[in-house]
């Protein structure tokens, strides 16, 4: 199992589309956005993590249309077929810093040191 963060990253499609992740992992990403696009369909664009741009290529494993009426977005779920070795680096050592932070507060608040008086 490759683990998956939900986390809100900005992504664009084909250089104009702006998105946003509802969660990323180092083998593809779920999107939130108002247009939907088909699965199956090829993609491009480039996702923002921790300040900087990684291009990607990818593939639409699966899509839901959203309501524009409602104002709720379409999500579509993109497996990466090309990114670089640099964001999978980059993505795991966010992972990693992540789970430090959480354990790091959980013994804080198991301990009592993290409560007010």
């Amino acid at each position: 199992m490759r683990p998956r963060q939900r986390r809100k990253l900005e992504v664009t499609f084909g250089g104009k589309l702006p998105a946003v992740t509802a969660d990323v992992s180092a083998t593809g990403l779920c999107a939130e956005l108002p247009q939907v696009f088909l699965p199956g369909s090829m993609v491009d664009g480039t996702l923002k993590l921790e300040g900087r741009d990684y291009p990607f290529i990818g593939t639409v494993a699966w899509a839901e249309p959203g309501n524009p009426m409602l104002s709720v977005n379409s999500r579509v779920g993109v497996h990466f077929l090309q990114i670089s070795e640099e964001f999978v680096t980059a993505f795991r050592s966010s992972l990693r810093h992540r789970v430090q932070r959480v354990t790091a507060k959980a013994r804080t608040r198991r301990s009592g040191r993290g409560r007010r008086a």
